[in-house]
């Protein structure tokens, strides 16, 4: 019973993994709607935000809101990056239910934000480069 429970937990593991958007189609996707992530942080650096705190899209203007709809962007987060008091701006994704997706605006790390760069933080946190201060990072924690 328990090579039947291991070989069916395995199944369903690799079932799930194979339902899930591949690292490639997100990233296709993102450079197909980048536009309007551009447009969203030159909104955001005109809009007053407390950098750090939660931020409560329902006050933005209904085209923003319906932007943020359209890209399925679930929150905004504002940080101030580690060099010089640059804000750096992170959009999280609903395009997938299986991970957790990140699209970052950071002109401070030209490394990271490198087109074609890849790093594996962790078992669970892939990051890529998407070029002109944007990476997409992902963390495979289910929900």
């Amino acid at each position: 019973m328990k090579i039947l429970c291991s070989w069916l937990g395995s199944g369903l593991f690799i079932f799930i993994l194979a339902c899930s958007p591949g690292p490639s189609s997100l990233i296709n996707k993102f450079q197909k709607n980048k536009t309007g992530f551009d447009e969203l942080v030159s909104f955001l650096k005109t809009f007053p935000l407390n950098v750090g705190y939660s931020i409560d899209e329902t006050k933005f203007p209904e085209n923003i809101q319906d932007q943020l709809a359209d890209l399925e962007i679930t929150d905004i987060n504002a940080s101030i990056s580690h060099c010089g008091g640059i804000v750096e701006y992170e959009f999280v994704s609903g395009w997938t239910k299986m991970s957790h997706v990140y699209f970052s605006k950071n002109t401070c790390d030209t490394t990271i934000t490198q087109k074609g760069y890849y790093a594996k933080r962790s078992e669970l946190v892939e990051v890529w480069g998407l070029g002109d201060g944007w990476f997409m990072w992902i963390d495979h924690d289910f929900y």
